[in-house]
């Protein structure tokens, strides 16, 4: 019985191993920002990577890359493909979401926008409290793209109000008031 139960523990182990290492070599494909290739990469990683195990295989990319020069560009690439997904169908589990969240405060302005969008594609009854905390984004054009996302609420306009009265008088909130405001017009 012993004997039994720890092959079975051994060939999943081994299981589990296989696909991360097919996964860390498809994820060599998403270190581009080339659009084709992009789309080349994740039409492999589909025909490779069941749907149901499509999230962990993501997130074992976004690991694999941890402290390497293409990091950000398999993130970046990773973000796409989220983005890519009709929100039903959007590969998800907790482990890539904090992923997700985790891009939401990288160094890079541009990763930020991808995270937020990942999190707006999934739509506000899934990620509302994800989206409200890049309106305290440190780069004036997320903000904006926090505050266009959040005006598709229909609770936005408080959100939008808010906005324009905590930070109308920051010079560093200048475009994002000046949209809010625009939105609120609308």
């Amino acid at each position: 019985m012993n004997r039994r139960l720890l092959a079975v523990l051994a060939l999943t182990l081994s299981t589990m191993a296989f696909a991360q290492t097919a996964a860390v070599e498809l994820g060599r494909d998403f270190a581009t920002d080339d659009g084709l290739a992009r789309l080349s990469a994740y039409s492999r990683f589909e025909k490779a990577v069941a749907p149901a195990a499509r999230a962990s295989a993501l997130s074992d990319i976004w690991e694999s890359v941890e402290g390497k020069p293409e990091a950000e560009a398999v993130r970046s690439s990773v973000l796409a493909y989220l983005m890519s997904q009709p929100a039903q169908k959007m590969p998800w589990d907790a482990r890539l979401g904090g992923h997700v969240a985790e891009a939401g405060k990288a160094k890079s302005p541009a990763l930020r926008r991808l995270s937020l969008n990942t999190f707006s594609r999934r739509g506000p009854e899934l990620a509302k409290q994800e989206t409200l905390t890049f309106l305290d984004d440190t780069d004036d054009n997320v903000r904006e793209l926090a505050l266009m996302e959040v005006s598709r609420w229909s609770d936005g306009k408080s959100v939008l109000t808010d906005y324009v009265t905590k930070h109308s008088k920051s010079t560093l909130h200048k475009g994002s008031v000046a949209r809010a405001r625009f939105l609120l017009d609308k």
